[in-house]
């Protein structure tokens, strides 16, 4: 069999182990969808009979239409500019004497969506961001704890819709990454 991918999938042949169905890929139904793949179903007892992982930016420009193509080269242009503008470390931060405050503030203008980080209201930088960057987010808390470890005294980040996304987990990891970083405040 060849390799089983998002483009390989429909033309594939598949067996049901619990009740022998056999058929093609695309005569099979969707089920559960997850971040990296989803499954599909037997037609006629609907248990699951594959894992089809989503197509990589690499798989698109090789093999997808000419309309995923251009959005995949925008997505990539996007990862690339927001890479880019990503503060590498703590180290070139500003110091600060006394309690901090840290605030994140999303703008969002036209098609771009930037995010602010100040402390005690003083400007640290900005940033390009993306839908569901909490993963990044708390990367930001942990460089800003390392810079000014026992002085942040709160974290305050209304407004972030693109920070949560549709994650269902992301308020929990953030909530608990800020409360650690709170809790070690010192002045």
């Amino acid at each position: 069999m060849s390799e089983l991918n998002y483009y390989t999938y429909k033309s594939t042949e598949f067996r049901c182990e619990k009740c022998g169905w056999t058929g093609l890929g695309e005569e099979a139904t969707q089920g559960e969808m997850f971040n990296e793949l989803f499954e599909i179903h037997c037609r006629t007892c609907d248990e699951a009979i594959a894992a089809i992982p989503y197509p990589t930016f690499e798989e698109v420009l090789e093999h997808g239409s000419e309309e995923d193509k251009v959005q995949v080269r925008k997505a990539m242009a996007l990862e690339k500019k927001v890479k880019a503008s990503q503060a590498k470390s703590s180290k070139n931060l500003i110091d600060i004497e006394g309690a901090v405050t840290i605030t994140f503030e999303e703008i969002h203008k036209e098609d771009k969506q930037i995010l602010a980080v100040f402390a005690n209201d003083q400007l640290l930088w900005k940033e390009h961001i993306y839908f569901e960057y909490f993963e990044r987010f708390i990367d930001i808390i942990h460089q800003l704890d390392k810079k000014y470890h026992g002085q942040i005294k709160d974290i305050h980040y209304q407004n972030t819709t693109y920070l949560l996304g549709d994650r269902i987990s992301a308020p929990g990891k953030i909530k608990n990454v800020v409360e650690e970083v709170k809790a070690q405040f010192k002045l």
